[in-house]
């Protein structure tokens, strides 16, 4: 029989052509009175009612009818004529032992499900609080510090294993699609673009719901942290007290063990590797090293601990300073990776931010992370660096929790125009200036960024002077010292002036080595525009002597110029000083190269017996009357200063107006008699051929064949054959300063040396072949 079970059951019931005369009997109910003519269509009722008879041949297996629908509401049809009522079926044991084992897994089901959902509340609320400041600023912190720390290390340890399973599948997935014919390849480059359309329509969809949903639920969250502080004001006592019981007992139960403990091991700090500390104190203000010292052990310990990135802010007062602070960090880091605001300022670059910086954190611990632009960072990607920077340092990569290690953030701001830099007033600048960008939820971001950064600093204060050169002080034992400085990268060289002399007697040398190196020139104390402190508050020649002018040389080059080994490069008495800072601290020095070394023509060794007790006699007079200051005053004039120079000078075209100014004018500074007098009076101190044969650094030696106070023949005689000296070039037709007067000649020179030593790593012995060590040479 053909049809659905129910059309069967009609045809069963009422016949398949009920047109004939209806036999004798009681009609049933839902027929009308017999009348002639075809039966009536059977109603949607009496079918149901026709469905609900069991039949013979519909009973299964145990004794049950098939489960055909029917209304609960309704009583069941009568039964076909003459057909005989099935049996009763009753249950038997074997049929009711399966329906109570099942009646009682369903109810351990439910118990199992409430206690679940029990134990969720409860954890819910015990570690509500790690997570709502407001809500742990109130609870006992004996007790929740080390449940928020055990939180964010299981979080930490979550998040590194999907983070390695993530890793390791997209090697996978990389490994299987390298092993994939060209054709199964171009299928997949095919499908990928509708998927990514697919995707991006999905985007949208799911943001739309977001933001509906965020607006049902925006005006529930007054009340509902209304709710939860009331919560917590009634069961937190109680918590506190749970937890505090909790916690003994897990201490009693740890130190029950017969065992003795091992003492506590203190925490050594982990080092922050990616830039040298000096290279970056040296960036800085030098009212402000010896914080950032401290700052950098603190931070240090901050990484050890993993407690927290450190961040810190560099405020520049010019772009300037900013480009060349960003060139020192970028240059001088070993593992850095650099975010300019500028290229996240859009809303769909924190993704790429995202990606890019989690990708570091994880293959550079303890990198360099510089920051420049800020204030062109788009709310989304500030909020990025938030993650980074937060307490457990949790990036999100692709919707998975990344553990990222910790590493040190520098935020370069430029702050031109903006007034006094202050902490406070910088902090609130950023913060104006992220929070102007959007809307409430944006000033929040704002504010917790500013609550990551640990210390603001700012860069060293520095003025062009001229093209590529700049001029900036550094602080030294409570002294204003200055320098020039140009070129940012290369081997650093330092340019040491002589007696009277300044930086400004090499303005011909320092561009042209900063086109390749870093390149120095400092004003020595007393010199220059350096402070000139009254040598009468100190014993005689210990201020302005070549022990204290060394050790200045020797801390410039660790806290101004950084950690890499310099070349010290001197003219006249500078040479000693270059000398004695190679034996103060020779790891600081590559080389020294000295152009016409001072020869101490007054040193007490030099002068005969009977002359010593009239040059001091001499020395004494000038030094304590006041024909000393007489004296300085008649040779302090622009006509004396160019008659010496031109006599110094082998090329006499070479002194000009420019010259005389620059060493006249920063001698008529207050202080400078001072200082003139008490040089002229030192003839103590080291020889320069016994510094020569102290040094365990290469010595180049330049001379000019023309110098009229400095003998070339002798220089010869008394250093050539010394086993540092590893050139002597004399310079046909050049005086005293040649590094003023040809500095055709003497830059190439000093190149040279720098570029050999520089590959040998500044070791002394062999001499340059290129010119014999005692010969006469030209350049």
């Amino acid at each position: 029989m053909g049809g659905t079970p129910l059309q069967e059951r009609v045809v069963k019931t009422v016949g398949r052509t009920p047109t004939t005369a209806q036999t004798p009997g009681p009609a049933p109910s839902f027929y009308a009175a017999a009348t002639p003519g075809p039966a009536p269509t059977p109603s949607a009722k009496a079918v149901k009612q026709i469905a609900s008879v069991p039949l013979p041949d519909d009973t299964v297996s145990g004794g049950e009818t098939e489960p055909f629908a029917s209304s609960d509401d309704e009583q069941a049809g009568p039964a076909s004529p003459g057909a005989v009522p099935p049996p009763v079926q009753r249950a038997s044991a074997r049929t009711a032992a399966p329906r109570a084992a099942k009646r009682g897994s369903r109810a351990l089901f439910g118990v199992l499900t409430l206690t679940s959902i029990f134990a969720t509340l409860v954890v819910a609320l015990v570690l509500t609080p790690c997570a709502v400041p407001e809500l742990y600023a109130v609870r006992n912190p004996a007790v929740y510090t080390p449940v928020c720390k055990g939180l964010n290390t299981v979080y930490g340890r979550a998040a590194e294993a999907a983070w390695r399973v993530r890793s390791e599948a997209a090697h996978r997935a990389s490994a299987l699609y390298s092993e994939l014919p060209p054709a199964g390849r171009e299928l997949l480059e095919k499908s990928w673009e509708p998927l990514q359309q697919a995707h991006a329509a999905a985007l949208v969809l799911l943001d739309k719901a977001a933001v509906q949903l965020e607006e049902r639920v925006a005006p529930l969250r007054p009340r509902a942290s209304e709710l939860v502080r009331e919560l917590y004001a009634h069961v937190g006592p109680t918590l506190d007290s749970a937890l505090t019981y909790i916690l003994q007992a897990s201490r009693i139960g740890s130190t029950a063990s017969p065992v003795a403990s091992a003492p506590p091991v203190a925490m050594a700090a982990a080092r922050i590797e990616a830039i040298n500390q000096t290279d970056f104190v040296s960036l800085l203000d030098p009212e402000q090293q010896h914080l950032a010292q401290d700052l950098w052990a603190a931070g240090e310990r901050q990484i050890a601990t993993k407690r927290k990135a450190v961040a810190w802010l560099l405020v520049c007062t010019s772009s300037q300073d900013c480009r060349r602070a960003e060139g020192r960090l970028f240059g001088g880091a070993t593992s850095v990776v650099h975010i300019d605001g500028g290229a996240y300022s859009e809303e769909d670059s924190a993704g790429t931010l995202q990606l890019e910086l989690g990708n570091f954190l994880k293959q550079s611990p303890g990198g360099l992370v510089m920051v420049t632009q800020l204030a062109r960072l788009h709310p989304k990607s500030v909020s990025v660096l938030n993650a980074a920077l937060s307490e457990s340092g949790h990036l999100q990569m692709d919707g998975v929790p990344v553990a990222t290690e910790r590493a040190l953030y520098v935020f370069v701001a430029d702050f031109t125009g903006q007034g006094v830099v202050d902490e406070q007033a910088v902090k609130q600048w950023l913060t104006d200036v992220l929070a102007s960008k959007g809307d409430d939820a944006v000033a929040a971001i704002a504010r917790s960024f500013r609550r990551r950064l640990d210390a603001v600093f700012t860069p060293v204060q520095e003025t062009e002077v001229k093209p590529g050169v700049y001029e900036g002080y550094w602080h030294w034992r409570g002294h204003r010292i200055r320098y020039q400085r140009s070129g940012d990268e290369g081997v650093p060289v330092l340019l040491v002036h002589g007696f009277g002399g300044n930086a400004d007697h090499w303005r011909k040398n320092t561009p042209v080595l900063g086109a390749r190196h870093r390149a120095f020139a400092i004003d020595l104390l007393g010199y220059g525009y350096s402070d000139k402190p009254n040598p009468r508050t100190a014993p005689p020649n210990t201020i302005y002597s070549f022990d204290n002018w060394g050790q200045q040389l020797c801390d410039f080059i660790e806290e101004r110029i950084g950690s890499d080994p310099t070349f010290i490069i001197c003219n006249s008495v500078g040479g000693l000083a270059g000398l004695q800072a190679s034996i103060t601290a020779p790891q600081l020095v590559a080389g020294v190269q000295c152009i016409d070394i001072s020869l101490r023509g007054l040193h007490v060794k030099r002068q005969a017996p009977w002359q010593r007790p009239f040059v001091a006699a001499f020395q004494r007079f000038l030094k304590e009357t006041d024909a000393g200051k007489a004296f300085f005053a008649n040779v302090a004039t622009e006509r004396t200063v160019g008659n010496i120079l031109r006599q110094a000078y082998g090329r006499k075209e070479a002194v000009t107006e420019e010259l005389v100014s620059a060493i006249l004018r920063p001698g008529l500074q207050p202080g400078a008699v001072d200082v003139f007098l008490d040089f002229i009076s030192y003839s103590g101190g080291p020889l320069p051929e016994d510094l020569m044969a102290a040094t365990t650094r290469p010595v180049s030696l330049l001379w000019g064949e023309a110098d009229p106070w400095e003998d070339a023949r002798e220089g010869r005689r008394l250093f050539a054959n010394l086993p540092s000296v590893v050139e002597f070039v004399t310079l046909p037709g050049v005086g005293h300063c040649p590094q003023d007067e040809a500095p055709e000649l003497v830059n190439p020179l000093i190149e040279r040396f720098v570029q050999q030593y520089a590959e040998r790593g500044g070791a002394a012995g062999a001499q340059v072949s290129a010119v014999p060590a005692a010969g006469s040479a030209s350049a």
